[in-house]
């Protein structure tokens, strides 16, 4: 399980904002001009985080090729407001069985254009069966990304 937690203090969400609006390169889904301030529709971004559940061919949410396969499963995808501190702060958790790279941050990048107003929610089903990573968002910062739960089948460890 991973998770992107966005930027808290006001000038880094600002920021983190402005990074969003300058680095949109969806030419697709595109709306006609930059949100200017730092909120968020977390309802918008928790209806397209459920596109990404289920086993899918994740190829558009990659920034590096050179795997047999792009297929993963997302067993949970959603947004929620946590308490870090005294802030409250916008999260995204993604759970599957196994990510491609930058898959989780990449995902967190185009659900924040949704909260932004940037794309619609239901253009992330698109975004999947393009196949092309230019049709999603961009790669959010890496500082937000947190490994925080990893569980193997021990079956492999019994054999000696």
């Amino acid at each position: 399980r991973y998770r992107y937690t966005l930027p808290g203090k006001s000038e880094d969400l600002s920021e983190f904002c402005e990074f969003l609006d300058q680095c949109d390169h969806t030419e697709k889904f595109r709306r006609s001009k930059p949100v200017g301030n730092v909120e968020f529709d977390i309802d918008a971004m928790n209806r397209a985080a459920k596109s990404i559940i289920g086993t899918k061919d994740f190829a558009s949410f990659q920034s590096k090729g050179g795997r047999k396969t792009t297929t993963r499963t997302v067993f949970d995808c959603y947004v929620e407001t946590i308490a870090v501190g005294t802030e409250s702060r916008i999260s995204i958790v993604v759970v599957g069985d196994g990510f491609l790279y930058n898959m989780v941050r990449i995902i967190a990048g185009t659900l924040c254009l949704v909260g932004r107003g940037r794309i619609p929610s239901d253009s992330v089903s698109e975004i999947l069966a393009s196949k092309n990573r230019q049709n999603a968002g961009p790669t959010a910062w890496a500082r937000g990304l947190c490994l925080e739960h990893v569980e193997f089948d021990n079956a492999w460890s019994a054999k000696s």
